[in-house]
């Protein structure tokens, strides 16, 4: 094992990677040990887990034992993955280590688990969202028979996120794809309505992604009413910054939406927004010469000497999307001491992950800790705002945005 030379994350030489003899107990068991040992010695956050990651072990040792083939023994080992409380952590599996991994169709837009049930949010593919007739705002609450409650409480175990709005954040990619025929369940005007519809490959040229001029055009920053500014944190880059600080610079207010993941805009952004230099997360990494003890070693600085710097409110609109450089954007932006968080829990996963990569499966989790130059942490908590809103279901059949019609509300009140 070796770290990296810049952000020393760990990662693994001189292993064999091929899968596991399911006839041979010891060749299962050196698997799981290979991996329970990289999470006990190099995973930052062990002390933060739900449930002690020795009784981990012992609870999945006699799955693995009992795993005769590939699917009962990635089964095992997905849920031991789950415990480790990591909204990093992922676990995929090649499609070649199992004949019962088939390719999926997926449900022609995306949603949002609200109240137990999904809400449509984004329609992904037009021709087949109208075949169905299914627009934005539309609330499924079964799909196979399945209510939306207890397809929450059978993947639990299957699933890693930080908190339960990561956790649901990501169920949503589980559960809006599937075989092609899928049977949904519908809730509209208080009437239940079944739909049998085909779940098409996400490669099919139906999805809006492959049509020209299918997706709407979204904007990089631009003016709002009011003289308030609106940037979007997912699609600007560094060589859009100079032009919308030029535009935005005499605005009362920005609204920075970090509902997605940044473009790496954090130091030209800060530069703008601060006066001064200002240290903004600080870091724990694994110390090699003695396995399974971290360090405090190194932070981040934001911001510099600027007496033009933005002298307007900032806001920054966060969500359960909001993860890893997400987080550590918005810490950047905390400094500028005119900052306000509107929104609601973030994944609660910073800092840059460990990957691992095998013959049957490649996974990874969070490698280095982050906290607040105070010590404070941000792993599982997330980015605490300080005026919390969630969109409701209301709200989006209504076509609101109701977090940023909230911010808008308090950059005119106050409050």
């Amino acid at each position: 094992m070796e770290g990296s030379e810049h952000v020393e994350n760990v990662n693994l030489r001189n292993e064999r990677y091929d899968d596991p003899n399911f006839e041979d107990k010891n060749s299962k068991l050196r698997m799981i040990f290979m991996y329970w040992n990289v999470v006990e010695y190099f995973f930052p956050f062990k002390y933060l887990m739900s449930q002690k990651w020795d009784e981990t072990l012992i609870q999945t040792l006699p799955a693995v034992i009992k795993a005769e083939n590939y699917t009962d023994f990635y089964t095992a080992m997905k849920k031991m993955v789950a415990k480790i409380d990591d909204s990093h952590t992922e676990f995929f599996l090649y499609p070649s280590a199992s004949a019962s991994v088939k390719s999926k169709g997926y449900f022609p837009a995306d949603g949002k688990i609200i109240d137990e049930k999904i809400v449509v949010t984004e329609i992904l593919g037009d021709s087949l969202a109208q075949a169905y007739d299914i627009k934005v705002g539309d609330v499924i609450t079964k799909i196979d028979g399945k209510s939306i409650k207890d397809i929450i409480a059978t993947n639990r175990d299957l699933i890693c996120a930080s908190n339960e709005a990561s956790y649901l954040n990501k169920l949503i990619k589980v559960v809006l794809k599937g075989n092609e025929n899928v049977k949904v369940e519908f809730l509209k005007d208080g009437k239940y309505e079944t739909k049998d519809m085909i779940w098409f490959d996400y490669h099919e040229s139906h999805r809006n992604e492959f049509k020209k001029g299918a997706q709407k055009v979204k904007q990089k920053f631009k003016l709002l009413d009011n003289n308030i500014g609106y940037v979007d944190m997912g699609i600007i880059k560094s060589r859009n910054i100079p032009a919308m600080i030029e535009t935005l610079k005499n605005t009362k207010a920005i609204v920075f939406d970090m509902r997605n993941y940044p473009r790496g805009t954090w130091k030209e952004i800060s530069n703008f927004l601060n006066s001064q230099e200002k240290e903004f997360a600080i870091y724990t990494r694994p110390y090699y010469s003695y396995p399974g003890r971290f360090i405090w070693k190194g932070g981040t600085k934001s911001g510099s000497e600027n007496k033009d710097n933005y002298k307007g409110k900032v806001i920054v609109l966060l969500n359960e999307k909001s993860v890893s450089q997400s987080e550590w954007t918005a810490m950047c932006f905390q400094t500028a001491g005119n900052t306000t968080i509107i929104g609601s829990q973030t994944g609660g996963a910073d800092g840059n992950v460990s990957q691992f990569d095998f013959k049957g499966f490649h996974t990874l989790f969070s490698g280095i800790g982050v906290y607040y130059p105070d010590g404070r942490e941000t792993q599982r908590i997330g980015i605490i705002p300080d005026i919390e809103v969630k969109p409701t279901i209301k709200g989006i059949q209504e076509g609101k945005d109701e977090v940023l019609d909230r911010a808008l509300l308090f950059i005119e009140t106050g409050a």
